[in-house]
């Protein structure tokens, strides 16, 4: 099973699985909207560990590990000179603060490294949402992404530019703990989630969306479907990085109240009436 892997940590911005559960949090349009199955970028955990090659047990020192970790979670090292998280296993079990175990033999031996965690794996199968906080300018105005910048040639149903935000699958296929020197770009298409917005449609006349100040929306949300043909699908039992753009703010569409359907669907809203 793959493991996605955020190193860059983005402000506000959230990546999720997309499930059932997840669609009904959107479409439910209530507040706060708290994902579950949330993809996290790996976090760095208290102290030092060390292992040896083809061990079994992680040894640390000034560690929490069991704060830091539970059974199923995985566990990285820090690359010395990249400071990237490697992957080196997954926890079987945590018996102290300063011991834990591994389903399956460590490749490598480490000395006093750093270490990090994360539980999030996605199956062959699973495509991504993204949620992004909207930009308020005035109570009657908001910044919406343009998710048509985001698209590669700027256009609804084209994939993503990975210029501006990407999919990698960063270590060897079937080996997560080896990773490669070109990195293999994944391609997904950007489907722009408005479904929710059809109560705020007005009736009548020329399509228009958010009559009043309430009704503009305080998250836009996108499924990111990974393009499914067997060479480009996500690899099992490999390990994945996604990267996004933070510069919404300087490539966004500004919405006023009651914003033309046309108007949305130029800036990629693609499930929009106009």
């Amino acid at each position: 099973m793959p493991l996605p892997v955020q190193t860059k940590t983005l402000s506000g911005i959230v990546f999720a699985k997309y499930t059932p559960a997840n669609i009904n949090i959107i479409e439910s349009l209530s507040l706060p909207q708290v994902f579950t199955d949330v993809i996290k970028p790996v976090s760095l955990a208290a102290g030092k560990i060390s292992v040896t090659e083809d061990g079994y047990d992680v040894y640390g020192v000034g560690t929490q590990f069991k704060t830091d970790f539970n059974y199923g979670d995985y566990i990285y090292y820090y690359n010395t000179q990249t400071l990237s998280p490697i992957l080196l296993g997954q926890v079987n079990s945590v018996l102290t603060n300063t011991q834990i175990t591994l389903e399956n033999p460590s490749a490598v031996t480490i000395t006093n490294g750093y270490a990090g965690s994360a539980n999030t794996v996605l199956s062959t199968n699973d495509d991504i949402l993204m949620q992004v906080p909207v930009v308020f300018n005035s109570p009657t105005q908001a910044c919406l992404p343009n998710w048509n910048q985001w698209r590669n040639p700027n256009t609804i149903t084209s994939f993503n530019n990975s210029a501006t935000n990407k999919i990698e699958r960063i270590s060897a296929v079937d080996d997560p703990t080896l990773i490669i020197s070109t990195p293999e770009n994944i391609p997904y298409t950007i489907d722009a989630l408005t479904d929710a917005w059809s109560s705020y449609r007005a009736t009548g006349g020329v399509p228009a969306y958010f009559a009043t100040p309430s009704e503009l929306p305080k998250y836009v949300y996108a499924l990111l479907k990974i393009y499914g043909n067997a060479s480009t699908n996500l690899a099992p039992n490999s390990l994945f990085k996604i990267f996004a753009s933070a510069s919404f703010t300087n490539n966004c569409v500004l919405v006023n109240l009651g914003v033309g359907g046309a108007d949305l669907y130029a800036a990629g809203y693609n499930n929009v009436d106009r």
